[in-house]
């Protein structure tokens, strides 16, 4: 997948201690007892939304501009998602009643083996 840099404010903490991010465009607030934290969940907040978008067929919004963020009390940082490219169509072999069982669940094939997959490589990637 592609990575995309999405311009976002950093701010400082706030009297509880708490860094926030916010990229605008895409709604993702965040935050966290340090500027790492805060960035981190921001990162996770953003590919989980892009993610959702993808899932649901929907368009992903480009990166917007950084001259178009208002970081007044805060600093312009970039924030990484992976962006999915274009479908790409592939043959694969499974069991008939493996296929059978996902028929009967899933109204498309497609869209639930694309998500079991980003599921279990998501389950992966936090071990």
């Amino acid at each position: 997948m592609p990575q995309h840099f999405y311009p976002a404010v950093l701010y400082p903490a706030d009297d509880n201690g708490q860094h926030a991010v916010v990229i605008p465009g895409i709604n993702v607030n965040a935050s966290g007892p340090n500027q790492q934290s805060a960035l981190s969940d921001a990162a996770a907040i953003l590919q989980e939304v892009i993610d959702d978008l993808a899932s649901a067929g929907e368009s992903i919004p480009l990166p917007p501009g950084i001259e178009s963020l208002d970081a007044v009390g805060g600093t312009i940082v970039l924030v990484p998602a992976s962006v999915p490219g274009k479908n790409q169509r592939v043959n694969v072999m499974m069991p008939e009643e493996l296929l059978q069982r996902i028929d009967a669940y899933a109204p498309n094939r497609s869209a639930f083996l694309t998500e079991a997959a980003r599921n279990f490589l998501a389950a992966q990637s936090l071990r």
